[in-house]
């Protein structure tokens, strides 16, 4: 029947497969422009009735609805309040859409996500986002890692899907050029179309139901530069923008805008190279290599951080291609107290830790 805009009662035709997509979790729905919020649900088995309705949620104003108007549900990625404090938010969204896409809890590495979202994602816990309308589950896992600042993949060995903040990567194992690779099989190459020198990112929806591909719909824009927009750098202005339903604050903006520009900078290095089958090696590996290929001033391989991003196992080798892993500026780990001073301490431990002195480097 017909709804007036100021209805708190709608009795709609029963359907049973869209029942399950409804409950006190979930009680939003899409009626032409409008999203409105469910009080209570009962049904007979021939219709459903949604009473104590809020109208005009989420930006959208309350209308007149004709009879035979579809009704959307809404699904709504907002921090659970009935979950543990340590799965909600980010670690739940991503759960939820895993899930839905047909990926039992078996293949999630749940446990590494927990902590890794822990120690480095905490501040993106209450991103939040309405789906009004049927939507690819890789592109909302796309967009939350671009918001948010981490990457997934899926681990062959462990055989789940793990998780990794974008952050420095300290430590790590060496391979070395002449005892590691096989002669004859090694290729690398400097790539610029990924280099960016400033971000635009545009975030507070003002309605779910409009465009979130249009800026007006959208209630602020946070600029940031990096070192890569002088230009004596590289004489080259190279823009990203990007639109985030997800994002609620300040905060968050500021830590999507300055992980993007800490990763990408610069221009980016890949090398392909092959491996020794019985080498112990994972995708997102990230490791230490000096490739004669990339110099450093003195005309030395410069030894560089790279992180795997494609491995293939292939007859008695194993092909890889991996990208430099660089974040601009230094970094180091917080040693404990087991790590002896600078003096005493090894090379690997050198290159990982981060040394205090009162006065003198020593």
């Amino acid at each position: 029947g017909d709804i007036a805009a100021d209805d708190a009662a709608i009795n709609t035709t029963y359907v049973a497969s869209e029942v399950n997509d409804i409950n006190s979790l979930q009680p939003y729905l899409k009626i032409g422009s409008e999203i409105i919020g469910i009080g209570a649900m009962t049904t007979d088995g021939v219709t459903i009735g949604f009473n104590g309705c809020t109208r005009g949620m989420f930006g959208t104003t309350a209308q007149n609805h004709s009879n035979d108007t579809l009704i959307q549900p809404c699904h709504y990625f907002y921090p659970s309040t009935v979950l543990p404090q340590a799965t909600r938010g980010l670690y739940y969204y991503l759960q939820t859409l895993f899930n839905a896409a047909g990926i039992d809890d078996s293949f999630l590495d749940l446990t590494g996500w927990e902590s890794e979202i822990s120690a480095r994602l905490s501040l993106f816990n209450d991103v939040e986002r309405l789906i009004t309308e049927p939507t690819n589950i890789n592109k909302l896992i796309g967009e939350l890692q671009r918001d948010c600042g981490f990457f997934t993949w899926f681990d062959e060995t462990d055989k789940k899907i793990k998780l990794k903040a974008v952050r420095p990567e300290i430590g790590g194992y060496t391979i070395d050029e002449n005892k590691n690779l096989i002669a004859g099989k090694t290729s690398h190459s400097i790539e610029s179309n990924e280099r960016i020198s400033e971000v635009w990112s545009s975030y507070g929806v003002k309605n779910q139901v409009e465009s979130l591909d249009n800026n007006e719909n959208y209630s602020q824009i946070y600029v940031k530069l990096s070192d890569g927009a002088n230009p004596f750098k590289y004489g080259q202005r190279l823009l990203y923008q990007f639109k985030s339903p997800w994002i609620q604050n300040e905060f968050q903006v500021k830590r999507a805008a300055g992980r993007i520009l800490n990763r990408y900078d610069d221009n980016t290095r890949f090398i392909n190279f092959s491996l020794d089958y019985s080498f112990n090696v994972r995708m997102g590996d990230v490791f230490r290599l000096a490739y004669s290929g990339f110099t450093d001033a003195t005309g030395q391989a410069a030894e560089l951080t790279w992180q795997i991003i494609s491995l293939d196992r292939i007859d008695n080798e194993i092909k890889i291609k991996a990208q430099e892993f660089y974040i601009s500026g230094n970094y180091g780990v917080w040693a404990d107290n087991t790590i002896p001073n600078y003096s005493n301490s090894t090379d690997e431990q050198r290159k990982k830790y981060t040394y205090w002195n009162r006065n003198t480097w020593g």
